[in-house]
């Protein structure tokens, strides 16, 4: 896990060729197979540019698609597209994306040349934002490689990982987040934090083989494959072009960045940013791009509090935000006005939440339990970066009595009517709870007693009355013996 502070820009050495594939933080390149009708001996590659992608529900983007050959690339011209889940992401015959909702697809991209039918795919994630984020956030690879997953979080204090894969057969996950890809498939790796056990990070993975078309290049190194720099300054970059023996082989590159407006680079490869956040640098050869991975800080950043917050339909809770500057570690109380903001996706089950000028959020009443949403705070200069919290719909535990003892007629709990638990120090406390009957006497047998948690996103308990805190807000824990008599007690759960 690295803090927003020292995010690393996590690139792997590889890329885009005749079967080898090219992956970044978010954005890997596809392999293609080459295989289809015809009859004919493939010549070429079919590669989906924009690669293995995760996006937010409001993000857009259009598919393209190159042929790559031993004498060049050449567009994909009637290109048929089609994505694996039309619930998940819709794609046009021009390869725009249309989505539609959360979960995971597989895009592909299917172009008859020469009498062979070249068919490739890509994995893609939509999820909705949260306060970490994982790199790379999808990946195309070949059997028999490893990558090593980097963690970044965005709020304060730290959290815990676990990692698992939805078929071990094709890729494993060790406890520390080492992807080991074993064999052909499709599989999904689940991250999830320990403070936010409801919206973990989904990646979606494509194993592939790799195809047997001979080209002069295969392989385009660029060092350093990740790099961190604030705005103004520059970064110098180099590559370096490899055949299929692995061998060195002299050439010049065409040096480009996926967004001007975050940074520049010149035909000597030296990088200049120009705004703020992450740009994927190419550098392209005969066909073949080699990238790495930049990430243009600011000088300053807003901090949202509280980080992470659970809210019941039709609440209401006030969120603060503070500047702090990078370079000199310290708040900066000069910045004090914020514009506030909950993102709308023009999905209503998505809107969950709105946000006033003051950073007082209103939970909607229809709002679904368990869903999620940011609240961002942000001001109009271009060298301050946002800030940005996670708020979810609180989940109740169950309103379940069972059917009771009829002899217990009051509940008493030892620790009181409050508890006060931190994420951090005290995480977890047991209930001493006594069950009286009429006379003030604790009954006999077994009370039948039941525990249920108001808000699950904010603290679980066990039906040993344990107390578990998973998320900052507030919860109410409700123990009871059918409808002879109950007990509730409030749960503050801080950082």
């Amino acid at each position: 896990m690295r803090s927003l502070s020292s995010i690393p820009r996590f690139t792997l050495l590889c890329l885009l060729l005749t079967g080898l594939w090219a992956c970044k933080k978010e954005d890997s390149k596809n392999n293609s197979n080459g295989n289809g009708g015809g009859g004919n001996t493939p010549t070429q590659v079919l590669v989906i540019e924009n690669g293995a992608r995760t996006l937010q529900p409001d993000q857009n983007l259009t598919y393209s698609a190159v042929l790559v050959s031993a004498s060049g690339v050449t567009p994909a011209t009637g290109v048929t597209w089609s994505s694996s889940s039309t619930s998940v992401a819709e794609i046009n015959s021009s390869g725009a994306l249309v989505i539609k909702g959360t979960g995971q697809t597989t895009i592909t991209a299917s172009v008859t040349s020469g009498g062979v039918t070249y068919t490739t795919s890509v994995p893609l994630g939509i999820r909705l934002p949260g306060v970490f984020a994982v790199a790379p956030s999808a990946v195309v690879i070949t059997p028999n490689n490893q990558i090593q997953l980097e963690t970044v979080f965005f709020g304060q204090g730290s959290t815990n990982y676990t990692y698992t894969s939805s078929n071990t057969n094709v890729v494993e996950v060790s406890s520390t987040g080492l992807a080991n890809f074993k064999n052909t498939g499709e599989a999904q790796i689940t991250v999830t934090a320990s403070t936010q056990p409801d919206n973990p990070f989904i990646i979606p993975v494509l194993v592939v083989g790799a195809p047997t078309v001979s080209l002069p290049v295969t392989r385009v190194a660029v060092t350093p494959a990740n790099g961190e720099i604030f705005r103004g300054e520059t970064l110098t970059l180099t590559a370096k072009a490899y055949d299929g023996n692995n061998a060195e082989v002299s050439r010049t590159f065409a040096w480009s960045t996926s967004d001007a407006n975050i940074a520049t680079i010149t035909s000597a490869g030296v990088l200049s940013g120009t705004g703020i956040g992450n740009v994927t640098v190419f550098a392209k050869t005969d066909g073949i791009i080699g990238q790495a991975e930049v990430l243009v800080n600011p000088d300053t950043i807003i901090i949202v509090e509280p980080f992470q917050f659970s809210l019941a339909p039709g609440a209401t809770k006030q969120f603060t935000a503070k500047a702090y500057n990078l370079r000199t570690n310290t708040l900066l109380t000069g910045i004090t006005n914020f514009i506030w903001e909950v993102p709308t996706y023009g999905i209503p089950i998505f809107d969950i939440a709105t946000v006033n000028s003051t950073g007082l959020v209103t939970m909607r009443s229809t709002a679904t339990p368990g869903l999620a949403t940011m609240v961002i705070a942000r001001t109009n200069s271009p060298t301050v970066m946002e800030g940005g919290a996670t708020l979810t719909v609180s989940m109740s535990q169950g309103e379940d009595c069972g059917t009771g003892n009829p002899d217990v007629a009051t509940i008493n709990v030892a620790q009181g009517n409050t508890i006060n638990l931190s994420l951090i120090s005290t995480p977890m406390v047991s209930l001493t709870v006594s069950a009286l009957d009429g006379s003030g006497n604790p009954v006999s047998g077994d009370p039948a007693l039941k525990y249920n948690s108001s808000n699950i996103n904010v603290a679980t308990v066990g039906t040993d009355g344990t107390v578990t805190a998973t998320g900052q807000g507030t919860a109410t824990i409700t123990i009871c013996s059918g409808t002879f008599a109950s007990k509730t007690v409030t749960v503050n759960v801080s950082l």
